[in-house]
């Protein structure tokens, strides 16, 4: 939801590919992603809730960068580090094959990251992934549904604790419940035709 490639609410280890991009809404929360070099993704963020004019929408953008250092491919995990406007953090990923492709992430940073943050995700369906995160402050708990190789849903809720206490529908779905889309795709501009 805010940027970078990983679980709801959490950074991953894992990068973009090469030319890959990521455009995503989950409620009024607008992110684009761009991979460079499959080892450096770039992106923003912005709220649109609230948002009226340019000038406003200009005030409420904020930039992400995530450098992943070590690959899950070659070594036994994803290592990355980066930041979120002024937030940084550094991350470690795994997915473990002998418990059925479970993935886990494990994380510091400041800001909002709190200094602690973790997740663990496992596929419940060929196509549907459920999660549970902590992102420094909140438990969020939720569901993943890949589509296609570059259509996913995401149906999560947020600050699962804050439902246990308050258990009423409306305030549920007005503060807790996100509904999102992300479509991937790679990049293809052709440049030769131009010089």
């Amino acid at each position: 939801m805010n940027g970078l490639t990983g679980m709801f609410n959490i950074p991953s280890g894992e990068v973009l590919q090469n030319d890959q991009q990521t455009v995503a809404i989950h409620r009024l929360y607008l992110t684009y992603d761009y991979g460079i070099f499959s080892f450096i993704e770039l992106g923003l963020m912005t709220d649109l809730d609230g948002v009226t004019t340019f000038d406003e929408l200009g005030k409420t953008i904020s930039f992400n960068c995530k450098v992943r250092f070590i690959e899950q491919k070659t070594e036994f995990i994803d290592l990355a580090a980066g930041f979120e406007n002024s937030d940084f953090f550094m991350v470690a990923s795994k997915t473990i094959k002998e418990l059925e492709d479970l993935d886990v992430v494990l994380g510091s940073g400041d800001g909002r990251f709190n200094y602690f943050f973790a997740g663990i995700a496992k596929y419940i369906h060929p196509i549907i992934q459920m999660g549970l995160e902590y992102d420094g402050e909140n438990c969020d708990l939720g569901f993943r549904i890949y589509i296609s190789k570059h259509l996913k849903l995401d149906l999560f809720f947020s600050n699962f604790f804050q439902i246990i206490e308050h258990p009423y529908l409306r305030d549920i779905i007005a503060n807790n419940l996100y509904f999102g889309v992300s479509f991937t795709e790679f990049l293809n501009i052709e440049l030769g035709g131009i010089f």
